[in-house]
């Protein structure tokens, strides 16, 4: 008698079985939720990939800006240089010919 009680106590009955429902129902949604929450996540890591790639392409042009300028500075010191030297060959030339002079003049006096 007890068994039959039992097995009669575990039958579901139509409120169980709504219980059941909702349950099975909710747990559904949830798993919807979760696949689109999923699919989210994996839409934001696609645009950080993105976002990431765009990030190293401008550190790149920024590289390469950076080398150009560069380039462009040591040009101008070459040309800063050159002037620099050709002035001093100037100057070198001008002090031959003012000790030039001097020793034209010194030989001329010395001469009268």
């Amino acid at each position: 008698l007890e068994d039959l009680q039992l097995m009669l106590l575990n039958l579901p009955t139509k409120d169980h079985k709504q219980v059941i429902k909702v349950s099975l129902a909710t747990t559904n949604k949830l798993l919807n939720k979760i696949k689109v929450m999923q699919k989210k996540n994996q839409l934001l890591k696609l645009k950080i990939k993105v976002m990431q790639k765009k990030v190293m392409q401008k550190e790149k042009v920024t590289q390469k800006e950076k080398v150009m300028q560069k380039e462009k500075d040591m040009q101008k010191d070459m040309q800063k240089e050159k002037v620099m030297q050709k002035d001093m060959q100037k100057d070198m030339k001008d002090m031959k010919d003012i000790k030039f002079s001097q020793y034209n003049s010194l030989l001329y006096l010395f001469n009268k």
